[in-house]
């Protein structure tokens, strides 16, 4: 588990990446996590 600090490193990281370093990012939290962002409604389409 990461300490508050790290993950706020990460994210700042990825929040000035690409649509690519988001993608992989969201990708890699789900493999550790399939049931992390199902709370979040889904966009409308």
């Amino acid at each position: 588990m990461l300490n508050e600090a790290s993950m706020r490193k990460i994210c700042s990281i990825v929040r000035k990446g690409s649509d690519t370093v988001k993608e992989m990012f969201i990708s890699i939290l789900l493999e550790e996590d399939p049931n992390l962002l199902n709370h979040l409604p889904l966009p409308d389409s």
